[in-house]
């Protein structure tokens, strides 16, 4: 690889407020960062003096050759303001005093490159040679406002990679600032931590080393031998590429086997970020006969470990032999070898990591140019983060374990978590201050090839992440942000769970954390619409929530082997929707009940779809209306075994379009008389058990005929939204084939031949069922927009909010566009129909 560029990733906008503009960087040394805006398009060379100047701010140090920047204006008095487009440059200088000589121009930010290859390596920032980047505030209308969001990006997975779609919306209005995207929500999972390819693992261990160092972290792999002392191994020789799933397993105490590679040390988890967000930092993707050879040489390294039995040899062995499989003596001599065949397999994945880094310039200009807040789920760190209490103490009490957290929670700090609200580092009694100045001292000054981290700064960084509980000094990541006119709560769904017992799923936020993450006050003054960012959704859609869900985690155990002693039916992919603990859930919506309004943008499923809700509070006269808008799968794809069900079966279908299995009546404390049951009639089990419980939730189906119920504390009443525009308003790529070609709507004849022309255009429409009008499993990026309108003279007034789910459709077919669509759009009115509470007998 070529020497490192000064600035390893961004510029990326973070938060931008009237009094406080951000700017991430991610620099190859120690610098200061200022970073300067101007109002209106600007080209670099003919820029006046800026209209907000900023101060440089001292980088944080990570490593050696790893510092992070937050450039910032904080104005005051000439404020920015909305429906404004600003110009912003970042600035280098060695000290606060001295000249900041290096910026975004003299560094060839703004001018498009290609390597000696002719490849593309980087975009100009400001979309044309020699201008600036720009971003935009919130406008002064809710009708104006555009909100976009997304989640899951896996680079190894083939399909497209919808962040690339963010640079298309923004490139086609980026000179509107009222019709262009404000502000962009990337709702978790920025990384795979625990599913890294073999190909982009042995790139980010180069990279890593020559960032940070190889770091020393504690084991007792492969001796698991707990009275044995623990001691610290280089990770990139202890834990080889495509060998680390056993010591993850085995050592770490972990149970997610989503891939063969997981991330250890800090250096890896910083690569990850950077080679995700800058094409430039990608040096050649290894062959196969390098990959190959690199594998046979690890695997010597681990077999000659001392301590090692027969057992984890034969199974490293095992790991091997799926690289080079025994012939076949059965198979015809024309076969191509079985060794040749993986080869192919890993040329495709080759073939995959090129078109992801060949868009990544894309994805670079695209963060440069708006407001982009994050979060995490669970892949920052893995994919059974916090599953149970027993999970957490298994994972948390090895050494293995606590290291790889800590790393992976110390690097969403520096590269997500800080731009989201700069300020908490700015008081010296702040957790967040008290853990940046320790991050500093983790990696040691000198500039050593391999590391141990400072023994002092890991154990208290440890106290400060709240691996030894919920202490005072606990850092927070929970923020709010928002605009004139909506107001966003982003919430922290893994680090203040609650269990009801050591082995149960978890409650997404615990009671206490609900009361911390959503205060008991109102929203700014103007707010018309409360935006609830939750990592894992809220209203899931109901066929995979009510019918499936108790069934699939099941499914899941068995069809991955995941079941460990004494932690069983504890699948990430199958437990964590808020539904499936009622009490979390039905106490998050009572916190934000008296809100009125809300959307939840949310993601972790890998498709896109919308719910809406109606909740009723008795004595309160407004029902609230929730909107759930879930854009998942950036880059990643839904496991088939779940998602064909749903497209296939009529009776699922039918079954989301009739509603049922969507109500829920609940009481603060149970009584005998919350439901009448007609004597001597008996009761279902599970419905017996629910009136049992406090408080008491209830379903409003299932109940015998005649059965009635007392007046409710509050109720409520889910549908999930479907896109209701008439197949010539949608892309071409979801509309189903004319059944007499080119005569759109033209039916055919009710004999042999008409029906043989109804089959053909159903089998053709199944090809197209990754963009249905409930759901959409396709990559895809959401965008979020509202209709407001004035009900008569009395200040009253009504708003829409309008989920569209951009996806690309890629064949062969001339018809179809291939640029990002809206293939589905969902609309969800805020405001209440009319319609009666839910009531036991209704659907009877």
């Amino acid at each position: 690889m070529a020497d490192l560029p000064l600035i390893l990733a961004g510029p990326i906008v973070r938060r931008v407020e009237p009094e406080l503009a951000t700017v991430w960087v991610a620099l190859r040394e120690r610098r200061h960062v200022k970073l300067d805006v101007w109002r209106g398009p600007i080209a670099a060379g003919t820029r006046p003096a800026p209209d907000f100047a900023g101060k440089g701010r001292p980088t944080i140090r990570v490593g050696p050759s790893l510092h992070i920047g937050l450039a910032t204006v904080t104005p005051t008095g000439d404020l920015l303001q909305p429906e404004q487009t600003y110009s912003y440059d970042v600035s280098l200088g060695k000290s606060a005093e001295g000249a900041f000589s290096e910026n975004l121009g003299s560094l060839g930010l703004l001018k498009d490159r290609d390597n000696e290859k002719n490849e593309n390596v980087h975009l100009a920032l400001g979309y044309e040679a020699g201008r600036l980047p720009t971003f935009v505030l919130p406008p002064k209308e809710l009708k104006d406002l555009r909100l976009l969001h997304g989640s899951c990006r896996r680079p190894q997975v083939d399909v497209p990679d919808a962040m690339v779609f963010i640079d298309d919306l923004l490139r086609e209005a980026r000179d509107d600032p009222k019709g262009r995207p404000h502000q962009l929500f990337l709702t978790g999972d920025q990384i795979y931590a625990d599913d890294v390819g073999n190909g982009l693992m042995l790139m980010m261990l180069a990279l890593g080393e020559r960032l940070l160092g190889e770091e020393r972290v504690p084991t007792r792999w492969p001796h698991l031998d707990p009275k044995r002392p623990v001691t610290f191994e280089p990770v990139g020789r202890f834990f080889a590429p495509r060998y680390r799933q056993l010591p993850i397993l085995e050592d770490a105490r972990f149970t997610t086997v989503d891939g063969e590679n997981h991330l250890i040390s800090l250096a890896d988890f910083a690569a990850h970020y950077l080679l995700v967000w800058n094409r430039e930092l990608w040096g050649p993707i290894p062959t196969f006969e390098q990959y190959f050879k690199d594998s046979e040489d690890f695997l010597k390294t681990q077999l000659a470990l001392d301590g090692m039995s027969d057992d984890t040899a034969n199974k490293l062995r095992q790991i091997f032999k799926a690289l080079d499989p025994p012939d076949d003596p059965t198979a015809d001599p024309g076969d191509k070898k079985p060794k040749e065949r993986v080869a192919e397999g890993f040329v495709r994945h080759i073939g995959v990591l090129t078109r992801f880094r060949d868009g990544l310039p894309r994805v670079r200009r695209a963060l440069a140019n708006i407001a982009t807040y994050m979060m995490f789920d669970d892949h920052e760190i893995t994919d059974d983060w916090f599953l149970s209490s027993a999970w957490r103490d298994r994972a948390l009490t090895s050494p293995l374990g606590r290291t790889i957290f800590r790393n992976g929670l110390v690097a969403y700090a520096l590269f997500q978590g800080w731009g989201n609200d700069p300020t908490v580092l700015e008081r010296s009694d702040e957790p967040h201050a008290k853990l940046r100045a320790l991050i500093e001292k983790l990696v040691p000054e000198e500039d050593e090839k391999t590391f141990t981290p400072d023994p002092q700064a890991a154990p208290a960084i440890d106290k400060l992440l709240g691996f030894s509980g919920a202490a005072p000094e606990f850092v927070r990541w929970h923020y709010t942000a928002g605009g004139p006119k909506h107001h966003v709560l982003v919430l922290d769904c893994r680090n203040q769970r609650s269990y009801r017992s050591r082995l149960s799923g978890p409650g997404n936020i615990s009671l206490e954390g609900l009361k911390e993450q959503i205060p008991d006050r109102p929203p700014p003054p103007g707010t018309e619409v409360t935006v609830v960012i939750s990592s894992l959704t809220v209203l899931g859609p109901p066929v995979i929530d009510a019918i499936l869900g108790p069934l699939v985690f099941r499914i899941f155990d068995l069809a991955s082997n995941k079941n460990k002693p004494g932690i069983p039916g504890l699948d990430p992919d199958a437990i964590e929707a808020w539904p499936y603990d009622d009490l979390a859930f039905e106490a998050l919506l009572a916190r934000l009940q008296p809100l009125r309004r809300v959307v939840f943008l949310s993601g972790d499923v890998h498709f896109g779809t919308s719910a809406a809700m109606t909740y009723w509070k008795q004595g309160v006269p407004d029902p609230t209306r929730f909107a759930q808008f879930t854009s998942s799968g950036l880059k990643n794809q839904f496991k088939k075994y779940v998602a064909n069900p749903e497209r296939s079966l009529a009776f699922l279908q039918a079954l989301a379009s009739t509603g049922v299995l969507m109500e829920r009546l609940g009481w603060e404390t149970r009584r005998d008389d919350r439901v009448k049951v007609p004597p001597g009639v008996v009761v279902k089990p599970a419905l017996r058990f629910r009136l049992g419980e406090n408080p008491v939730i209830v379903p409003t189906t299932g109940w015998p005929k005649g059965t009635t119920n007392s007046e409710t504390d509050w109720s409520w009443r889910m549908e999930i939204v479907e896109d209701r525009r008439p197949d010539a308003e949608r892309p071409k790529g979801a509309r189903p084939a004319d059944l007499v070609p080119g005569q759109p709507g033209v039916d055919v004849a009710d004999d042999v031949d008409g029906y043989r022309k109804v089959a053909a255009r159903h089998v053709a429409q199944l090809d197209r069922m990754s963009f249905g009008r409930r759901l959409v499993f396709a990559s895809n990026v959401g965008r979020v927009s509202f209709e407001r309108s004035e009900l008569g003279a009395s200040g009253r007034f009504a708003v829409k909010a309008i989920h569209e789910l951009f996806a690309q459709r890629l064949d062969d077919s001339p018809e179809d566009d291939a640029s990002p669509q809206p293939y589905t759009r969902h609309e969800v009115s805020l405001e209440h129909d009319g319609s009666e509470p839910p009531k036991i007998g209704d659907q009877a």
